[in-house]
């Protein structure tokens, strides 16, 4: 048993995880949101009194409301575990694609301002509309799988289309992900 092992079960028992954090964060977000949309006028004392007390309410909504059973605690732990791992997935990813882009990849050119491409003397490669594209697939898979579509009402036991089951539409995804990358491949 760890040292902190005591103090993180006393904090699950006073509900900081179930309530206080995901309130929190939730206040924070909204009045950013609010104070830069500056809505209610430029930032003044009348302004953000306007925004904290929009924000809290939310907040205390959020919490309060929790749609299709699935509580706010488990979707921020779950979706924030899950981003940490991704985005230290993508660091590692970057770091070799770059190790493989100086040593592998073609030549970088820059351009004079005369028009004439020169090489620049580095290698590289151009990964910037699929990486893109695959972050946002990332992103997106991360949000389903920590419970986003539930929380907004969408999943759950049933099926997102009538008559086509989860495990329908996760072949029917790789399907069309192998002729994409048949097509790209092959054009």
């Amino acid at each position: 048993m760890g040292v902190f092992d005591p103090l993180i079960s006393a904090a699950q028992n006073a509900g900081i995880f179930a309530f206080y954090l995901p309130f929190l964060i939730t206040f924070a977000l909204l009045y950013g949101l609010l104070s830069r949309a500056k809505i209610f006028g430029e930032p003044g004392r009348m302004p953000n009194a306007l925004n904290a007390i929009i924000a809290f309410s939310v907040a205390l909504f959020v919490i309060g409301f929790t749609p299709a059973g699935v509580s706010v605690s488990k979707f921020f732990g779950t979706f924030f575990n899950q981003t940490t791992i991704v985005l230290v997935t993508f660091v590692v990813g970057i770091i070799v694609l770059t190790l493989l882009g100086e040593t592998l990849g073609p030549p970088i050119y820059s351009t004079t301002k005369e028009g004439h491409k020169v090489p620049s003397g580095s290698r590289g490669f151009d990964i910037g509309k699929y990486g893109a594209i695959i972050l946002g697939l990332v992103v997106l898979g991360v949000f389903i799988n920590s419970g986003g579509l539930q929380a907004l009402g969408l999943g759950g036991s049933s099926a997102v289309i009538p008559g086509v089951s989860m495990q329908d539409i996760v072949i029917l995804a790789f399907i069309l992900i192998t002729v994409f990358l048949i097509y790209w491949v092959s054009k």
